[in-house]
């Protein structure tokens, strides 16, 4: 059993350090209108930014990767990335079936695993029409639903159904790792072996499987990466084909780095006190990237050192000026700690230099409305929900400055666009407690 998977279903196994390279893969592959079996502790199906998915589908596979976004700066090349590529798959019609495996320890009974997926629509995939979270249909630990035009299920392992039609599998190595605590790197909760046996009894046909190691962009501690390699023997090893490859510029972070890479899983883990050590660490073996200033500032704003954030940000911006996400964390600590004039300045640099940055445009019009210029806080606003439609925080502060602006109507429109499509209950209550005031 340990070398048969593959070889039964006679699939190419295509190991991959970022996830998202896999929809590169499958555009190249050919795959249209077919089934999806997503082994991850994520479900990556983000919106993409507005002409995202046009720009995309008008390109070739291998001129696709220019698109992938970076992974210290997800906005600075591309359109996609390892939060949105699955999202992208789906709406490019790669696939018309999804079926999302999760950790057992996300479904440990029926009530939590209910709890756990209404948080993460309601919360990390906000964007997500309210329609299609209306179509969902529980089953236990289980459920179904329609997602952007695809039917979706997430299940556990266990509960995987038998599957007749030819699948992509695709698997990330975070599925294996249980959840952080405390001061502990994770266990592992399931094997390769574990999860292998089990696809094996209920997949019948595999046309292609995408393996992502996921350590560079901080899900997986760089200790775990022989559990790749075990994956991949369990699955016959991966095929050196000629086709997509993560874009990796070295000049952002050091991945071969341990301090970098598992400085990186504990930042993203919410412990920026272990992270900013490793960074700090990172930084003295090999000085000048930055991308590890830039998550060096992250930690210490985490931390509520302003001060230190604000001078790391600075230091990532003069090793990379032309990056746009550096100068927005650095205009955000700057705001929050009074200084709006040299907030707007930078916003104003960022905006510039990314014109589909809508979390810029965003903070911009955030800064301007507290600078008490309505009129210019309006129109960044506008762009900002022009360029992220669903945000329903976005639209709120858009339909705030419509208030005191006296444009009672346009406000009241945009509350109610607010309550009858946020995921968020907090923000549709908010949004009819204002359209009642106004109507």
């Amino acid at each position: 059993m340990k070398t048969q998977h593959a070889n039964d279903w006679g699939a190419p196994v295509v190991a991959m350090e970022n996830h998202a390279t896999a929809l590169a893969w499958w555009r190249y592959l050919g795959i249209r209108s077919g089934t999806l079996v997503h082994v991850d502790s994520h479900p990556d199906i983000a919106l993409l930014p507005p002409g995202g998915l046009e720009t995309l589908a008008a390109v070739d596979p291998l001129t696709m990767q220019s698109y992938e976004a970076d992974l210290v700066a997800y906005t600075r090349s591309g359109l996609y990335d390892l939060s949105n590529f699955l999202y992208a798959a789906i709406r490019l019609d790669l696939f018309r079936r999804v079926i999302w495996v999760v950790p057992d320890y996300m479904a440990v009974s029926p009530e939590r695993f209910r709890q756990g997926i209404e948080r993460l629509f309601k919360e990390d995939l906000a964007g997500v029409p309210i329609r299609d979270w209306r179509s969902i249909q529980w089953d236990g630990c289980s459920c179904h639903l329609s997602l952007f035009g695809a039917s979706v299920t997430i299940c556990r392992m266990r509960d995987l159904p038998v599957i007749p039609e030819p699948v992509a599998l695709d698997i990330d190595l975070d599925f294996f790792l249980g959840p952080v605590i405390g001061d502990q790197l994770p266990s592992l909760w399931c094997t390769p072996s574990e999860l292998c046996t089990w696809l094996f009894r209920r997949i019948r046909q595999v046309t292609v499987i995408t393996v992502s190691y996921s350590v560079e962009g901080g899900y997986v501690p760089p200790q775990y990466r022989p559990i790749g390699y075990t994956l991949l023997r369990e699955l016959g090893g991966p095929l050196q084909l000629t086709g997509p490859q993560t874009p990796v510029d070295r000049s952002w972070g050091m991945a071969n780095s341990e301090a970098y890479t598992l400085g990186r899983f504990w930042l993203r883990h919410g412990r920026p006190d272990r992270a900013a050590v490793l960074l700090l660490n990172a930084e003295s073996d090999y000085p000048e990237l930055p991308g590890t200033a830039f998550l060096i500032g992250q930690a210490m704003h985490a931390l509520g050192d302003a001060k230190q954030a604000m001078e790391w940000y600075r230091e990532a911006m003069r090793r990379r000026p032309d990056e746009p996400v550096f100068a927005n964390n650095l205009a955000v600590v700057l705001a929050e700690n009074g200084h709006l004039e040299e907030a707007e300045r930078i916003l104003r640099q960022a905006v510039s230099l990314h014109s589909w940055y809508a979390e810029a445009y965003f903070n911009l019009g955030q800064v301007l409305f507290q600078r008490g210029s309505l009129r210019e806080a309006y129109w960044y606003l506008r762009r900002a929900v022009c360029l992220h439609p669903l945000s329903g925080t976005y639209r709120f502060w858009l339909a705030t400055v419509c208030e005191h602006l006296g444009h009672t109507g346009a406000a009241l429109r945009h509350y109610r666009v607010i309550f009858y499509t946020a995921a968020s209950p907090h923000l549709r209550k908010l949004a009819a407690v204002r359209a009642g005031l106004l109507g």
